[in-house]
């Protein structure tokens, strides 16, 4: 065997062998759906809503192209806009939700039930872009998000059509039969948002709803210059919690940053929501994504989320074990420089300019004390920090291969 054979075989070999084991990752992709579902511009804080988990998402690492993003209306656009091409979540109007690009995939009449239906279920007419669907498959993570005017078992789209418990259920179940996803989580904010999910009957779903079954979902900082509601009290809490465990997570004084996120379970942000400060009570469904035999209609409403009874409470549950990554990022891929830290660093001073100076956040607290992230600092390396970027390495390998092969044919020459 030459020189030159011997090489080649060996980078097929180490090709396989990162393929095989180099994410080092939990098994399985994670895909995004966000589906803001009312227009006009007195919903302005529906968009809001839908953008900021959009830029959660993707500082926790999920790609544009794994993410399918439902705008109903184009707010950056509406004429009313006094800051036209920015929506903000906050009257300081310090970040820009829009600030570093939107990929609109379904947009104003687009947004509608049909379409919300076959992005889940994947049945498109033939020809539908890529862009436009959803790529999950049966080892997939999958995170819906879905914010808008709803009631009883039901959420509008557009004020002149909706969706109901029972659809979402159908849905799900075609998406389990048809191996699009391992595990879901069905996130709502709308009021009354706990009774969407009471239908749901397939297992590996996990479900949260902003309010309970009469009761509303509030608004959040009223804006006396666009004149509307800014963001959910419910959607500004989840991501400003997220936002907080990513800029924890990627503190320099951390020994092993990348290794935060992987440890931190879910359960922490679902005992982070107050009602108080929601002034709605957040509904949690847990017993279908706990695989338990449970076909009780009704979901478990509790008063904060971190006290909930049941199997799920427990530090064996799999709310316990299932790290925030699971449904809301990629630990590999979390970016290190956010929207928020590369604020810091654009002090505007035009006060009438689309981004003011420091663009600064008011953190919730949360519920991560100083020992755990001490603990968690100095434990062992775990699998999430040996990953590899399996794209690069295939580059270069298929980049060595190439030189090898041109050599070859350079001697034989």
């Amino acid at each position: 065997m030459t020189r030159v054979s011997f090489l080649l075989l060996l980078c097929l070999c180490l090709m396989t062998f990162f393929f095989a084991n180099a994410s080092g990752v939990e098994k399985g992709d994670t895909w995004v759906v966000l589906a803001c579902t009312s227009r006009f511009w007195f919903n302005y804080r529906h968009v809001a809503n839908a953008l900021s988990f959009y830029q959660v998402v993707r500082r926790l690492g999920v790609p544009d192209s794994q993410i399918v993003l439902m705008l109903a209306d184009d707010i950056p656009c509406n004429a009313r806009n006094a800051r036209p091409g920015g929506v903000y979540h906050s009257t300081t109007h310090t970040i820009d939700l829009c600030a570093n690009g939107l990929e609109v995939d379904y947009k104003n009449e687009e947004v509608t039930v049909e379409n919300f239906v076959r992005v889940l279920t994947g049945r498109h007419p033939p020809g539908w872009p890529i862009s436009k669907r959803l790529g999950s498959g049966n080892t997939s993570r999958v995170f819906i998000y879905m914010t808008g005017h709803g009631g009883d078992e039901f959420l509008k789209f557009h004020n002149h059509e909706e969706i109901s418990s029972e659809d979402l259920a159908h849905t799900l179940q075609d998406m389990k039969t048809a191996g699009r996803y391992q595990d879901l989580f069905f996130v709502v904010d709308t009021c009354q948002g706990g009774t969407l999910f009471r239908r749901f009957r397939t297992p590996g779903v996990l479900a949260v709803g902003s309010s309970g079954q009469g009761e509303n979902s509030f608004a959040h900082q009223n804006d006396m210059v666009l004149g509307v509601a800014l963001v959910d009290r419910f959607t500004d809490a989840s991501c400003q919690y997220l936002h907080k465990l990513a800029d924890r997570a990627t503190a320099p004084q951390l020994s092993s940053p990348l290794g935060l996120l992987s440890q931190v379970p879910l359960s922490m942000l679902l005992g982070s929501y107050n009602p108080v400060q929601l002034k709605s009570t957040p509904v949690l469904r847990s017993d279908l994504f706990e695989f338990e035999a449970s076909r009780e209609d009704e979901a478990e409403e509790v008063g904060d989320l971190g006290n909930h009874r049941g199997a799920a409470t427990g530090t064996d549950s799999r709310l316990a074990q299932t790290a925030v990554t699971h449904f809301f990022g990629q630990e590999e891929r979390l970016r290190v420089v956010s929207i928020l830290e590369a604020a810091k660093d654009e002090e505007i001073e035009s006060v009438g300019s689309r981004n003011t100076c420091s663009r600064t956040v008011e953190a919730i607290p949360v519920r991560l004390s100083q020992a755990h992230i001490d603990t968690l600092s100095t434990s062992p390396a775990n699998h999430f920090e040996a990953s590899y970027d399996r794209n690069s390495i295939m580059l270069s390998l298929l980049s060595l291969a190439m030189c090898a092969m041109n050599l070859r044919m350079c001697r034989i020459e």
